[in-house]
Parts: structure tokens; C-alpha cells; sequence
């Protein structure tokens, strides 16, 4: 058995599913928390462009993204499975059909963060981001670029805190996965989703089942959490 082959069908049975094959509407497994409603839009985006997802709600998608080898700082809201491939995050359509038809040697594709303006992500601006091919070693390279197309940005308030359950503290990475409730600023519903911080010393006095407050903005095109302190 050739090498390919034997690793989708070890990452099919390691997410206990059946192995992937391309097809006029091919089949793609999707990993998200059922709150998450940006997830649901980029299902639809899926499902216009001619894929037939199979969606699964689970409460820690970050642990499929794991366990198909896409590097913590490269993640998104969810994860999916193609034709033995990896798609972490809002990665466009047209990309995951390139990559099925270029059969890199590579452990899928990711879109880091939420940018606004990628497919489910949709909203009063595009900005800019980077979808990256992540090789079988876990180094990611630029696959495409798409560039910030310039509209009407409306004005907001500074983002209020919001309550927070930390579920895990990844200090060498510089995460945090907190559960937390709706992000207004970001059109983010409650979910349980790991975040980049905007310092590394602010996961200092912080662990697994604290209660806390936060904000998260979006820093180079990743959400990242802006404002952290223990709930009083």
C-alpha cells in the first residue's frame, strides 16, 4: 500500500469515518460547535459551490484540528475533512477544489482566525488574508492571497467584556480556549474556541476553570484576545 493511501486511511480511522473519494458532489466531513453560526454560513458557501458537507457538532472542535496535524497557530472555529485532506476554517471553496485537484503532498489547507470577508464570514468589509498549505511536516506556505477590497466600515464602540469559562491555557503557544458568550463586535455567537492573546504575560495567574471577563478584536487578521482579567 502506497504511503498517501495508507494516511487517509489512518486519519479516516483515527476520526473513525470511512475514507473520503472525490465524486461530482464530493462528500466533506465538518467539526463545529453547534452555537456557531459563521460555521453554518461556510457550510452553505460549501454546499453553492457543489460539495455535499456532512456536518457533525461536537463541543471541542479544536480537537479534530489536532488530531489532523494542522499547527495550533494556524486555527479556526472548525474543521473538515476532504479527500484526505485537512480544511481548517473559512477556507474558500474554490481553493479545497484546487487542492483536490492538485493532490499536493500536504496535511490540508487552514485559514488562521475568522477574517471578515472570508466565505461565512461575510460582513461590512473584506480584509485581507492568507490561505496557507500545510505540509506533511506541519510548515505552512501561502496558497492564496486574497486582498482587502475597500467598502464602508461602520464605526463601533469599544468592544465590552464579556463572561468566560477558560477551558484550557496553552502559555508556550501563547492560546487560551475560553467558553464564552456572544462577541457583538465580532457577529460571534457563544461558543468554546481557543484564542491567540495580544501578550503572552497575560496568561499569567490564569488556569483550566477560572471564571473570567475578556474582549477579542482581530490583530493581522486573527481574533485575538485583547483584554483578559479573573471574574471579581
Amino acid at each position: 500500500m502506497k504511503r498517501r493511501e495508507f494516511s487517509l486511511l489512518a486519519l479516516a480511522g483515527a476520526f473513525g469515518l470511512p475514507a473520503l473519494a472525490r465524486a461530482a458532489a464530493p462528500v466533506i466531513e465538518v467539526y463545529k460547535s453547534e452555537a456557531c453560526g459563521c460555521c453554518g454560513a461556510w457550510v452553505e458557501h460549501l454546499k453553492a459551490n457543489g460539495f455535499a458537507p456532512r456536518v457533525t457538532n461536537v463541543d471541542n472542535p479544536s480537537d479534530y484540528r489536532e488530531r489532523a496535524g494542522i499547527p495550533n497557530q494556524l486555527g479556526s472555529c472548525h474543521t473538515a475533512l476532504v479527500g484526505g485532506y485537512a480544511i481548517e476554517g473559512h477556507v474558500p471553496a474554490a481553493e479545497i477544489k484546487r487542492l483536490l485537484a492538485e493532490k499536493p503532498k500536504a496535511r490540508g489547507l487552514a485559514v488562521p482566525g475568522m477574517p471578515l470577508g472570508s466565505p461565512g464570514m461575510e460582513g461590512p468589509r473584506k480584509d485581507p488574508y492568507d490561505v496557507f498549505l500545510v505540509d506533511r511536516s506541519g510548515r505552512a506556505t501561502v496558497y492564496k492571497h486574497y486582498g482587502q477590497e475597500v467598502q464602508a466600515v461602520q464605526a463601533g464602540a469599544a468592544a465590552d467584556l464579556v463572561d468566560a469559562e477558560v477551558k484550557k491555557v496553552d502559555r508556550e503557544a501563547g492560546k487560551i480556549t475560553l467558553r464564552h458568550g456572544e462577541l457583538k463586535n465580532l457577529n460571534m455567537p457563544g461558543m468554546t474556541m481557543a484564542f491567540r492573546v495580544r501578550e503572552a504575560a497575560m496568561l499569567d495567574g490564569v488556569k483550566a476553570g477560572d471564571q473570567v471577563k475578556f474582549s477579542a478584536d482581530r490583530v493581522n487578521g486573527a481574533i485575538t484576545v485583547v483584554q483578559l482579567q479573573l471574574a471579581q
